[in-house]
């Protein structure tokens, strides 16, 4: 077991193997929204305003600098390592029972680090997120003879801005961002274990790739737009269109990266609060453009959220934060807690969540763990 492992990691790191994964379009995503299932079109008053709509950034109430380390985990991960461990300590687990764990399975990992500045100024909110993110997935199949789906994509650095511009008396608010991003990564390839173990590529699974290992620059482009109500219910209102045209990579002859194409979204959001409560209930519909073909094209764009804030300590955090909502369909929850309790020094963030990577709505949940650790300057 250990030797196959060694093996699959030595041709990950040598680039011997092309690894790739179903398209990862959005950059950035929030522990926040992930834990309020996904939603962000209609949201404001943090940074995460910069990968879901510029618009949000209005508001930001106070200079803001922070830097923050996200990883996460996909469940199955951590229960084919239980199951290892199990059998290990059974007997000497063969490679043959290795497989058999982990054939179903899909393993992702995601790791990133960040830096976000954000800047309210005469009315103008700007934003800067500079950030590097990395995600590998691993899936197993056919138990007769193992096939492996690898996939990774490594976005190092993207460098995102925003501003936000009220309009008029600060009820319309216009948001434009711009991402430069030097990304390397492929979708999705299909190998057998000889390709694995004797570098045998018999079925040419890697000759459409040869050469594509190698970093691309790109650069998109976002417009959004708030529209907001104010009364007891502070109602928001939200479009944006995300990489407009398309998020386009200077790749040379190569076909890899993908460019990314456009997403244009809508949602709304609604905060009562009090002086020790603040709510927050908000409902997105993601990517609206894109056609479908029976009735799971809407369910899989549909994310609705909540969260509860207890001792609010600016606009965009509490001492305590709870949350809860739906992705795609799937329920998610998760929670911040600011230990310093009147100022966000250190932010540590939990997020639970499934992500639909099949075609229609239940045909491939993937559970993952999302935790961040923040520090505030």
């Amino acid at each position: 077991m250990k030797k196959c492992l060694f093996l699959l990691f030595y041709w990950f790191l040598a680039g011997g193997m092309n690894l790739s994964a179903e398209p990862f379009n959005r950059i950035g995503q929030g522990i926040r929204n992930l834990g309020m299932g996904n939603v962000g079109v209609a949201l404001s008053h943090d940074e995460n305003a910069l990968h879901y709509n510029p618009a949000g950034l209005v508001g930001v109430d106070e200079f803001f600098v922070n830097l923050g380390i996200l990883g996460e985990v996909s469940d199955d991960l951590l229960n084919a390592q239980d199951e290892i461990s199990t059998v290990q300590k059974l007997g000497d687990a063969s490679t043959a029972d290795t497989l058999e764990i982990a054939l179903g399975k899909k393993i992702h990992l995601r790791f990133m680090v960040n830096t976000n500045v954000l800047i309210p100024f005469g009315g103008f909110t700007f934003g800067l997120s500079a950030l590097g993110e990395g995600r590998v997935r691993l899936g197993f199949q056919n138990p007769v003879l193992p096939r492996f789906n690898f996939s990774y994509q490594v976005d190092a650095p993207t460098y995102t801005y925003g501003v936000a511009i009220p309009l008029g008396r600060g009820g319309l608010v216009l948001g434009f961002g711009a991402r430069y991003v030097t990304r390397v990564g492929l979708p999705d390839v299909e190998l057998s274990i000889d390709n694995l173990i004797s570098s045998n590529d018999s079925e040419g699974t890697l000759d459409e790739y040869s050469g594509a290992t190698k970093f691309a620059t790109g650069q998109g482009y976002d417009v959004g737009l708030h529209w907001r109500v104010e009364g007891d219910w502070k109602l928001t209102l939200g479009v944006v269109g995300q990489n407009v045209g398309s998020l386009s990579f200077a790749n040379g002859s190569n076909k890899y990266p993908e460019n990314v194409p456009g997403e244009y979204s809508a949602g709304l959001s609604l905060q009562p609060g009090s002086d020790y409560l603040r709510f927050l209930f908000a409902f997105d519909i993601r990517d609206i453009t894109t056609q479908g073909t029976d009735d799971s094209f809407m369910a899989k764009r549909i994310h609705t959220g909540i969260e509860i804030g207890i001792l609010p300590i600016d606009s965009g955090a509490s001492f305590i934060s709870l949350r809860s909502g739906y992705n795609q369909g799937y329920f998610s929850y998760g929670f911040e807690i600011n230990p310093f309790i009147f100022a966000r020094f250190v932010t540590l963030q939990v997020a639970v969540y499934s992500e639909e990577t099949g075609s229609v709505p239940g045909g491939g949940k993937e559970s993952r763990r999302a935790f961040q650790l923040s520090f505030a300057f």
